[in-house]
């Protein structure tokens, strides 16, 4: 069973972790989704020779007429990886949770905090990509690809992701982030 799962986090200090129809915890598909998409991004704008590994993208590239990378640009922009939530000023905390340690200078620390807490995003936007995305999944046909695509997982867990933004947004919240874990 994959591991990752996926937490959706609002500026008021709400996090709801997106749980699917199964309720468990999610997140993997959706976070190889946004992966692959930026790799598939900058491929194409490298002329890489890689483009290749990223051929099953391109029918639902041609349903966003070639701007995939675009339409989904704001929610790839608005989720991290990783336990951030200390502030600018908890380097030592950090360092004290880690239970391997990681080779990270305090001035690092701080400039990781300080793009995390530029990563909110509006909520309505978020939510139209997320039925965006969730349009072109449920229209094109996309072949499987062995633990880095699933057509039936994806979708699962995008509806479950839009379920959630769903019940933060009825809740007020105005600015969300992804939190990969």
């Amino acid at each position: 069973m994959p591991s990752e799962y996926v937490a959706v986090e609002t500026r008021r200090g709400e996090r709801l972790y997106v749980i699917d129809d199964s309720n468990d915890v999610a997140g993997y598909w959706i976070t190889n989704f946004l992966i692959v998409i930026s790799n598939y991004s900058a491929a194409l704008n490298e002329d890489d020779a890689n483009i290749e590994r990223y051929k099953w993208l391109i029918p639902l590239d041609q349903y966003f007429q070639n701007d995939l990378a675009g339409i989904t640009k704001s929610i790839r922009q608005s989720y991290y990886s990783g336990h951030w939530d200390l502030r600018e000023n908890e380097y030592e905390v950090f360092k004290s949770r880690l239970i391997v340690p990681v080779p990270i200078s305090e001035d690092e620390y701080r400039k990781t905090v300080q793009a995390i807490n530029k990563m909110w995003a509006d909520i309505g936007i978020i939510i139209t990509t997320v039925e965006k995305i969730l349009d072109g999944l449920r229209t094109v046909k996309i072949e499987n690809v062995a633990g880095l695509f699933d057509s039936v997982e994806t979708l699962k867990e995008f509806e479950s992701l839009l379920e959630t933004l769903r019940i933060l947004d009825r809740r007020g919240a105005s600015s969300v982030r992804l939190n990969v874990l």
